[in-house]
């Protein structure tokens, strides 16, 4: 369990270093662990949770920030 909860720590470290480097296997482990771990009622899902909804939010800030709309 402390495992991946420091993996979880760490993929969200990387995240903030910059999230278009963020690894995609990474996330792919996150969703896993947020879809897999309500059927075992695991207590981690949460925090996976916030991990992607993260994600989610700093790279659409991001796009926002480069991307012009004419």
């Amino acid at each position: 369990m402390a495992e991946r909860a420091q993996a979880l720590r760490l993929c969200r470290r990387l995240l903030l270093i910059d999230p278009l480097l963020f690894p995609v296997a990474l996330g792919r482990s996150i969703v896993a662990l947020a879809f897999d771990g309500t059927k075992e009622k695991d207590r981690l899902v949460r925090a996976s949770l916030a991990i992607l909804a993260e994600l989610c939010e700093l790279i659409l800030v991001y796009l926002s920030s480069h991307i012009s709309v004419s």
